[in-house]
């Protein structure tokens, strides 16, 4: 499957996240104080990680 995450990325950039995506995602939400979404679908995964 890592050979298709490149084609993907490029193709469809914003539903495509990284393991360390996810991990900086998760840091970021847990600190969060407001109730905020309870699911996370890349997009958001993705500008969680960023932030």
């Amino acid at each position: 499957m890592s050979w298709l995450h490149p084609v993907l990325r490029r193709v469809t950039p914003n539903h495509v996240t990284t393991t360390d995506a996810l991990g900086r995602a998760m840091i970021a939400v847990v600190g969060r104080q407001d109730s905020g979404e309870h699911i996370l679908y890349s997009p958001e995964i993705n500008r969680a990680a960023r932030a």
